[in-house]
């Protein structure tokens, strides 16, 4: 029982680890992006005149990769963090994805939609490690939650794609 309890503190000092890791990371990349130094971005939009849509109305998406030069494989580009902006009708919805310096996702922030939520996943690994969604934190996702956080990963994997299209 003891060897049961040393290793779940154990598991949660490594979650707090790499939950402090990504938000270090996060304030890094944002602080990187606000002074316009380090990172090159590159912008998508879609629907730029703002046409209406067939049973939609107003839609518009537009994509800013945030990416740096990496040295071991130059001229490739290293993608670390993909900001977008969605307007479905009267809908609008913002969502952030920050990836690792290796390129794997490892947090996402969604706010909007037509619940107004906010929510925030954080990865490790591919595995969705704590979520939290309108202040409540969970370190225990059900599948319910696990299922969103694939759906996450799945968004974030197309995202990545398209950038390696465009550049």
């Amino acid at each position: 029982m003891k060897w049961l309890c040393v290793l779940l503190v154990i598991a949660g000092s490594m979650y707090a680890e790499s939950i402090g890791e990504i938000r270090e990371l996060y304030s890094d990349v944002k602080e990187m992006i606000e002074s316009g130094e380090q990172l090159y971005r590159t912008e998508l939009e879609i629907n730029s005149e703002g046409m209406m849509y067939p049973a939609v109305g107003i839609y518009g998406r537009s994509f800013d990769f945030y990416w740096g030069l990496n040295p071991e494989d130059y001229p490739s580009g290293r993608l670390l963090f993909i900001s977008v902006e969605s307007q479905y009708a009267a809908v609008e919805e913002y969502e952030e994805f920050l990836y690792s310096h290796s390129g794997e996702l490892v947090f996402c922030f969604r706010s909007g939609g037509y619940e107004m939520t906010e929510e925030r996943f954080y990865f490790d690994h591919g595995s969705l490690i704590r979520y939290i969604q309108d202040g409540e934190t969970t370190d225990r996702p059900d599948d319910g939650t696990r299922e969103e956080g694939e759906r996450v990963l799945h968004e974030s994997e197309m995202l990545f794609q398209a950038f390696n299209l465009v550049h």
